[in-house]
């Protein structure tokens, strides 16, 4: 989910990811680095999902989108 907003929870944005790395999405379960650096990996395996975000931010500027992403953990 794009934070709080699940009505935008659409299968085509829907990125499988092993439990561990799930637990580290979580807002204040791992450093920023290492979150910024789990959604830049599913940005690179699933570009709809990048396309989606930079759409739903208004964005185009990757590292830019990748922030604003994870500014949105919960």
């Amino acid at each position: 989910s794009v934070g709080q907003n699940k009505e935008l929870d659409d299968v085509d944005n829907l990125a499988k990811i092993c439990p561990s790395c799930h637990a580290s999405l979580g807002r204040g379960s791992a450093d920023e680095k290492t979150q910024k650096e789990l959604i830049i990996k599913i940005f690179k395996h699933k570009p709809n999902i990048l396309e989606f975000c930079k759409s739903y931010f208004d964005e185009e500027d990757f590292e830019t989108v990748v922030h604003k992403v994870w500014e949105s953990l919960k």
